[in-house]
């Protein structure tokens, strides 16, 4: 990871405990490094800052809403890689009509062709579809 701040990871979770906890986790792998982390929650962003840190964490919902406010924000073509934790979680909402299947489906489009992680809650073998919209799977960028 570069110490200038590009943006070089999203990492999405289900909920905003589990993304405090991802944070913590990739905040103390890299507490050696220049990696810093950015939480992507309710509550956590101001609408209209940018977003300076490598990796993003947080959940769909909030995602797409600095997206939607163009490249001012962050830009997605600058993602290298696409972490879903819990993928399989976010798929049973998407079916419960929480709507995270959706909203991860059209991040992961803005973002484009890159590495893309899954992970399942279950800790079974890792997701690879997502129903009935597109095959999630490794994308060389």
């Amino acid at each position: 990871m570069r110490s200038n701040y590009s943006r070089q990871a999203i990492c999405l979770a289900p909920s905003r405990e589990l993304a405090r906890q991802i944070q913590e986790v990739v905040d103390k792998i890299g507490q050696f490094t220049d990696v810093k982390t950015f939480l992507a929650v309710p509550q956590n962003w101001k609408r209209g800052v940018k977003i300076q840190q490598h990796v993003l964490i947080g959940t769909p919902g909030t995602l797409l809403d600095m997206m939607s406010r163009g490249t001012t924000i962050f830009d997605p073509k600058l993602i290298r890689v696409f972490v879903l934790d819990e993928a399989d979680e976010m798929i049973a909402q998407q079916d419960r009509g929480a709507g995270l299947g959706d909203q991860t489906l059209r991040i992961k489009r803005s973002v484009g062709n890159r590495a893309l992680i899954m992970n399942r809650a279950d800790g079974q073998k890792p997701a690879t579809r997502m129903p009935d919209r597109a095959l999630l799977c490794y994308l060389p960028g």
